[in-house]
């Protein structure tokens, strides 16, 4: 790497378990230039671009947004390739379903039922797959259900929640077993 980086931005890149080596150097290229090959290549974080508006920060994740503004959002993308459990759980009484991830099924659904996603407190689990890319497959599953995307807020938010669906709980697994299959798993 042929930028300095200073104290701040090492400390930053330490907290998401990223080598200085690690980083991108996409000096005197554009966005659309970087951004497939740091894809390519399988990095998360890019230096040498254009300093964030707000306050001057040289990192960007790979979607081309200052990665030290916004570190959810980088948290959110590296979720894409972990290992977990993907898992759909079901409200009788909403009529809904979830799709979701988790280390810990027993107290995610524990979670489900305090914090009432859609406004029910009566989430079962259905099935779960622990798989290597757990956020890929979460994901997949959801595009899958889309056309039956509920859109309910949260309790205490003023955004929704995008991973209710309103369908029954057999069409939930028949996507989900196929989705497992895709993924070699089942």
């Amino acid at each position: 790497m042929s930028i300095m980086l200073s104290r701040a931005e090492l400390d930053f890149l330490a907290r998401f378990g990223v080598d200085a080596d690690d980083v991108f150097d996409a000096t005197g290229m554009k966005n659309k230039e970087y951004r497939p090959k740091m894809k390519e290549l399988g990095l998360m974080f890019a230096t040498g671009v254009t300093p964030c508006n707000a306050y001057g920060h040289r990192i960007r994740n790979r979607y081309g947004n200052c990665a030290q503004c916004r570190p959810g959002a980088t948290s959110y993308a590296n979720r894409y390739h972990v290992a977990g459990n993907v898992y759909v759980a079901h409200s009788e009484t909403g009529q809904l379903v979830k799709v979701g991830m988790s280390n810990d099924l027993a107290d995610r659904i524990k979670q489900l039922n305090v914090h009432r996603p859609g406004g029910f407190s009566d989430w079962k689990l259905l099935v779960s797959i622990y798989v290597e890319n757990a956020g890929r497959l979460e994901n997949v599953l959801q595009v899958r259900l889309h056309e039956f995307q509920a859109d309910y807020p949260y309790l205490a938010r003023d955004n929704y929640c995008k991973e209710l669906f309103s369908c029954s709980p057999s069409l939930a697994l028949q996507a989900f077993r196929f989705v497992a299959r895709e993924f070699g798993s089942e």
